[in-house]
């Protein structure tokens, strides 16, 4: 049992850069709109995102379960589809970054501070 899963919406460049020392699954896939249009007849890569982000969740049933998102229309998507599913007990927490456009230095910087307690393994 891995104790927190970990969305972030950026490039894997950034997920290669963290040093992880709790047991937990950290992520940095981006949306797809030709995958979206495929698998749900809807061409948006935000959508993808965050149907990818809430099926992962659901299926490895972490203690906490965590997104690091830049536009505000995933977060909307991620509460929809959260709603949508059915037996979902496992929290979910939505951090918006600040600033759309991060650089790889300053996106980390943003994850290092925000999910510090995830990072070093302070969640119990």
């Amino acid at each position: 049992m891995f104790k927190a899963l970990i969305y972030v919406e950026t490039n894997s460049t950034v997920c290669r850069g963290l040093s992880v020392k709790v047991p937990m699954i950290l992520k940095c896939p981006m949306g797809s709109k030709e995958r979206a249009m495929k698998k749900y007849a809807f061409p948006d890569d935000d959508y993808d995102f965050a149907h990818r982000f809430v099926s992962t969740c659901k299926a490895y049933r972490p203690s906490d379960c965590v997104a690091v998102v830049r536009d505000p229309r995933i977060v909307r998507f991620i509460w929809l589809l959260r709603d949508r599913m059915e037996v979902f007990n496992t929290p979910i927490r939505v951090i918006r970054t600040d600033r759309f456009c991060m650089t790889n230095d300053t996106m980390k910087y943003f994850l290092l501070k925000n999910l510090s307690e995830y990072l070093e393994g302070k969640v119990p």
